[in-house]
């Protein structure tokens, strides 16, 4: 049986950042690198990812947090065979105390 990885996606409008990780490891994960934000990209980046890792497209785990992109890409994925999970930003837990993100650009003063 081959190793299980679990691929996170960081979905904006122009760019999507990948990261990977094998299953039941408790080390950082490691940062792939960044495509275009466009589903071809991302298929094909992710293809790139599979064959480093010595896997079949199908056997990734792939996250990523709802963005401009919504479901289209997670379609995609499981049409493809992808286990594919997708998070809803505003279920994601936070701690009380923690800033909410946004990628707005700060305002200079």
């Amino acid at each position: 049986m081959s190793e299980i990885y679990y691929i996170g996606l960081d979905v904006h409008k122009d760019t999507i950042a990948i990261a990977y990780t094998p299953a039941n490891s408790r080390a950082e994960p490691t940062y792939y690198g960044e495509c275009a934000g466009s589903i071809t990209a991302a298929e094909r980046t992710l293809r790139k990812v599979a064959k480093l890792l010595g896997q079949k497209l199908q056997d990734l785990k792939v996250c990523y947090e709802a963005g401009p992109t919504g479901f289209v890409l997670a379609r995609r994925l499981i049409t493809l065979g992808v286990d594919c999970c997708l998070m809803a930003p505003s279920k994601t837990q936070r701690k009380v105390t923690e800033p909410i993100k946004t990628d707005k650009p700060l305002a200079s003063t």
